[in-house]
């Protein structure tokens, strides 16, 4: 068995990518070393006492990117072996109080994934969570949310204070993006565990109302509370939306920017982009052009072609919300695209976050036509097969 300590802390090497520190892509950044060791952990090659050994050491690293390489070796550890779930919260503490916030995230993720393992151990990480909901990076917020909703699903007795110190954090935060990501990451799966009670639906009721210029965000509440979005409503958010293109466009030093409802961006221009900046510049004039265009294969197919360009995980995460998007507005047109695309990518990547936000792109077609229901499920088999662990598995079960 090949001992996977050979890599010491000065072995492992990033490249920068599309304008961003390294430490943003080590999963899919095959210059470093992560991906070998990863590589050797699934296939048997090292020991996971060997691979925790290496861990530990890169946490002594004063590089960031080096650190979180060492969180992403205990995260392929504890999905090989349940029991590092309980050695990793020893080390959670020390690591959640990173100067570097990217470490911080990490962290939090990890704690989801001790509680896929360990069910009694949520209730630790659930008061690290509600902890990280205070962090000052955005990042580290949306992480500890989507993580309280993990704790829940493994341990329902979590629920009430999971639900009071994330109603906090939305009352005391009331983004767009905080709705969008607690609607999909927390009340998805508390739906699931504890059906339409009634504090979710009074909290679902009032992000929906709170929605204004967003259509994507109060469609994703209507279906939560099985109901379709109202004429009225779509046409108030539809004025909002055309108002937030302008000013998003005015706001842009790009050129060849869009003045109507046509969407004139190619997929060469798209994948050329060559910073992070540009690209999520690109996305959010998408995200406004979905909802104004009424023919949605171009966009859509421009997106899929990002969601397997592995430049940056952020990029193709945010490629596929506006993706769901598309599917949400034109579900059986899109049936086809949509069920090749979440295919694709499950056989592309093995990031389980990744997995669970792209899937649900098959949502809206879900609950379309029985010829577009008919074709989510011949794929299902498939994306189970790929499916990165068993947080992936119980969302295909159950969103």
């Amino acid at each position: 068995m090949t001992n996977v300590e050979i890599f010491s802390p000065s072995s492992v090497l990033y490249e920068e990518h599309m304008g961003r520190e390294p430490i943003f892509n080590v999963w899919d950044n095959n210059s470093g070393v992560f991906s070998v060791i990863k590589d050797r952990i699934e296939s048997g090659q090292v020991s996971i006492d060997g691979a925790l050994r290496t861990a530990n050491g890169f946490f002594e690293s004063p590089d960031p990117a080096i650190v979180k390489t060492g969180t992403h070796i205990y995260r392929v550890c504890m999905w090989k072996d349940p029991s590092v779930a309980d050695e990793w919260m020893t080390k959670a503490p020390v690591l959640l109080s990173h100067p570097h916030a990217r470490i911080r995230h990490s962290a939090i993720w990890n704690l989801r994934t001790a509680s896929w393992q360990n069910a009694r151990l949520g209730a630790v990480g659930l008061e690290f969570a509600q902890k990280g909901l205070k962090d000052k990076d955005p990042g580290v917020q949306r992480a500890s949310m989507w993580a309280h909703g993990d704790f829940v699903v493994n341990d329902p007795n979590l629920f009430s204070p999971a639900y009071d110190s994330l109603s906090q954090f939305l009352e005391e935060n009331p983004k767009e993006s905080n709705y969008l990501f607690a609607l999909e990451r927390f009340f998805r799966s508390l739906k699931a565990v504890h059906g339409n009670g009634p504090r979710f639906l009074d909290a679902v009721s009032r992000m929906r109302k709170a929605s204004d210029g967003y259509p994507g965000l109060r469609a994703r509440s209507a279906v939560l509370l099985d109901d379709n979005l109202s004429t009225s409503e779509l046409e108030t958010d539809m004025v909002l939306v055309s108002k937030k293109y302008r000013k998003a466009v005015s706001n842009t030093n790009l050129d060849n920017i869009p003045t109507d409802k046509s969407f004139i961006f190619t997929a060469k221009d798209f994948q050329d982009t060559k910073t992070f900046t540009r690209g999520i510049q690109d996305l959010k004039l998408m995200k406004y052009l979905v909802w104004l265009s009424e023919d949605l294969n171009e966009p859509f197919e421009i997106l899929a072609q990002t969601l397997t360009d592995k430049r940056d995980g952020d990029l193709a995460r945010s490629a596929s919300v506006i993706m769901n998007d598309c599917t949400i507005r034109k579900p059986d047109d899109l049936d086809i695209p949509a069920v090749k695309a979440v295919q694709s990518f499950f056989e592309q990547s093995d990031i389980d976050g990744s997995q669970i936000i792209v899937q649900l792109i098959l949502d809206p077609v879900r609950h379309a036509s029985h010829a577009s229901q008919k074709e989510v499920g011949a794929v299902m088999p498939t994306l189970h097969k790929y499916a990165a662990n068993g947080s992936v598995s119980f969302t295909l079960g159950n969103y």
